[in-house]
């Protein structure tokens, strides 16, 4: 038996369109092989979350795709929220500072909140206007942006910032700031694959650079109130 179709699935090697990822028998599955490269569409079907995890981890492009294509984002509000308070958190611990009172802390990691929610709303737009510009329409809206926003995942790294105490070292922060910028490159590249590779890599690196500057300047503006 046939697994059910989606033509939004594809094959996490070459990104062709496939119509079913394996087919079920009585004891067995058999991967369904890919008609331009002959290799299985998507292995990852057969791992552990865990193994898809490490992938990820290691920027390998056929996990992005399994995850956005093949097994889609589940439980998007949950994610959202988390991605959104990490970053806020994140922003507010690298500027926290003891002379502050209780309450103006508090009123910091407020600002550092609508900070992070900006630059996940201007990295969304601007890849909403990439997406129109590379297809024309913007059909593939919700789409593009719960993958933008998964491309945030990097943040919740900030927990293990907190048990071992990098916050304040710079090294984590350049290395973190590396993370997010290359699982953005592997979301634009999985989101638009005829790019080529140099043009993912400067939108990624100008909207990254563009949503900070305009979050942070509208913070700094809410500083005073």
């Amino acid at each position: 038996m046939a697994e059910k179709p989606s033509t939004s699935r594809v094959c996490v090697h070459c990104q062709k369109p496939t119509e079913t990822l394996y087919k079920t028998y009585s004891s067995f599955i058999r991967m369904t092989e890919c008609e331009l490269c002959k290799r299985p569409v998507d292995s990852y079907v057969e791992c552990d979350n865990v193994l898809v995890v490490i992938d990820l981890a290691l920027q390998y492009p056929s996990a992005y795709r399994h995850i956005l294509y093949n097994k889609g984002i589940s439980h998007f509000p949950r994610l959202l929220t988390i991605l959104l308070f990490c970053g806020a958190y994140e922003k507010w611990i690298e500027n926290r500072t003891d002379q502050l009172q209780i309450f103006d802390l508090e009123w910091r990691f407020y600002l550092c909140l609508i900070e992070s929610g900006l630059e996940m709303l201007g990295f969304v737009l601007l890849a909403l206007c990439l997406e129109y510009c590379m297809n024309g329409s913007l059909k593939r809206t919700d789409f593009v942006a719960k993958s933008t926003v998964a491309g945030f995942y990097g943040r919740v790294c900030v927990v293990l910032s907190i048990i071992f105490r990098l916050y304040s070292e710079s090294s984590y922060r350049i290395l973190m700031h590396l993370f997010l910028f290359l699982s953005h490159y592997q979301i634009c590249r999985a989101l638009h694959p005829t790019l080529t590779a140099v043009v993912p890599a400067l939108f990624v690196l100008t909207t990254t650079l563009t949503t900070h500057f305009l979050a942070g300047t509208i913070r700094e503006l809410l500083v005073p109130l």
